[in-house]
């Protein structure tokens, strides 16, 4: 993210989908799923980026109108770790705690022994590799 002392000039989000694999690497073969393990179907690598991108863009004008707030209650609702105890990494620090859920501004929020700690940007350790 680029951002100057009052607002934020760029984001660059990374996203990866797994359509047609089969098999993962060992350690992530048990959390690691592709479109066809899940489907049974095969797709076309282009519709699934169109689809994508289509529905990317309908969510981007939401969120210019609405801003990101809209977005909490469905992010809760698709959240995994929610209520689970999680590892949040950044440059400078790593905390554990209980997953509390993110705030109007994206900021995710966790329960550590210190009280609710609030990360604006941080990696979300989900396995460290076996």
């Amino acid at each position: 993210m680029q951002t100057e002392a009052d607002r934020i000039s760029s984001v660059i989000i990374g996203i990866g989908i797994n359509v047609h694999h089969q098999q993962f690497s060992q350690g992530i073969e048990n959390r690691a799923t592709s479109l066809v393990k899940e489907t049974g179907q095969s797709f076309r690598r282009a519709e699934i980026v169109g689809r994508f991108l289509n529905q990317f863009e309908l969510l981007y004008a939401q969120w210019l109108e609405l801003g990101f707030g809209s977005f909490v209650a469905d992010w809760e609702d698709l959240a995994d770790r929610l209520h689970e105890t999680v590892t949040l990494r950044t440059r400078q620090t790593t905390a554990s705690g209980t997953l509390l859920g993110i705030d109007e501004t994206g900021t995710i929020r966790i329960k550590t022994d210190a009280g609710e700690t609030r990360f604006h940007s941080a990696e979300l350790v989900y396995w460290e590799k076996e």
